[in-house]
């Protein structure tokens, strides 16, 4: 009797929530159009990782540790076309945030087809899934026979790991590997 009870209480009060109201211009009550999955970025790191996240439909090249899994949500009509579209980029965006809180600075979308067209509506919902990655093999500036900027490259890449570990996002085991790797790489 008693979770019938609960249940009769609680299941209103969640299904109500889901229906997030914001005021427009005009003052009056509408819809939202993101629902109760937002996510926003939890610290200026995240931000910045979120700006400059590069997305793509292929894993990164060698050199990056998965984060994590994402699915990104927004709320939408799914019999409107021009809904839809608009409720992919709002779900991208959920996504690389959700990666970026994740320390990801890349995004690999899933699914089939053009990058544009990946993800599914159903139940009012487009959802987007999406796999993370941290790049931690940052050979692009280092060319041979460049001794200035390789010195440089490798002052930034070395700060850049000591960056990563004390944000938590690499081990001190795997930061001795890739700090051996960044001066092998070097020399």
């Amino acid at each position: 009797m008693l979770p019938r009870v609960c249940a009769a209480i609680v299941l209103p009060l969640f299904l109500a929530s889901c229906s997030v109201l914001e005021s427009n211009m005009d003052g009056q009550a509408s819809t939202s159009n993101r629902g109760p999955f937002d996510a926003s970025p939890n610290s200026p790191d995240a931000a910045e990782r979120v700006r400059t996240m590069e997305v793509s439909t292929e894993v990164p090249q060698v050199g990056a540790r998965q984060t994590g899994r994402h699915r990104g949500m927004a709320r939408t009509d799914c019999n409107d076309d021009n809904d839809v579209q608009a409720a992919y980029s709002r779900a991208l965006e959920d996504l690389r945030i959700k990666a970026a809180n994740d320390g990801a600075d890349y995004l690999r979308v899933l699914g089939s087809g053009p990058l544009d067209e990946r993800g599914f509506c159903t139940d009012d919902y487009y959802r987007l899934n999406g796999v993370g990655f941290l790049v931690l093999n940052q050979n692009a500036g280092m060319t041979e026979g460049s001794n200035g900027n390789s010195v440089d490259s490798l002052t930034g890449r070395l700060e850049e790991l000591d960056s990563l570990r004390s944000r938590g996002l690499i081990t001190d085991g795997e930061y001795e590997q890739l700090r051996e790797q960044v001066l092998n790489d070097a020399y």
